[in-house]
């Protein structure tokens, strides 16, 4: 997000009817922050909440470690979404961006129901990992509902 001071922002709003996208749901800010991520936000998401509870906080270190093992190829590589196919259902978002030795691919499901993913890298990559986890991730991915995967694959 361009601003004059160069600090990428992405503020949440998070107002809304229903029980699911009530703003005070961390399961919707779940999904809308790792959205966010994984349209190349560098770091800042932020919300106006009156309480924060274990879940808030379980949020905040995902959060914190997807930016931890993304941000340089974030920050300092390019947008890159011609180098993957993503191919789900329309509740899914995705982008990728790499830099010169990686590729990360950021996936979100705004459905209210798992989604099953397929994702095909360009030629030149190795074995895909999810971020939180660790493990290998091969031509499909389930996103829980509401939430959000971020894979990165090796040159």
């Amino acid at each position: 997000v361009d601003n004059p001071w160069g600090v990428p922002l992405a503020p949440c709003l998070n107002i809304g009817a229903g029980a699911v996208r009530s703003w005070t749901n961390p399961d919707y800010l779940r999904w809308q922050a790792k959205t966010h991520l994984a349209q190349g936000v560098k770091g800042l998401d932020f919300w106006m909440l009156s309480f924060f509870d274990g879940r808030h906080f379980t949020l905040l270190s995902e959060l914190a470690r997807i930016i931890a093992a993304t941000e340089d190829i974030v920050w300092d590589g390019r947008r890159a979404d011609e180098m993957v196919t993503v191919a789900g259902p329309p509740s899914i978002f995705s982008r990728a961006f790499a830099d010169d030795d990686r590729l990360v691919v950021g996936i979100t499901n705004r459905g209210l129901e798992p989604a099953a993913v397929t994702i095909t890298p360009t030629e030149g990559f190795g074995e895909g990992r999810e971020v939180l986890t660790g493990e290998a991730v091969g031509d499909s991915v389930l996103v829980p509902a509401l939430d959000g995967v971020f894979i990165v694959y090796p040159r």
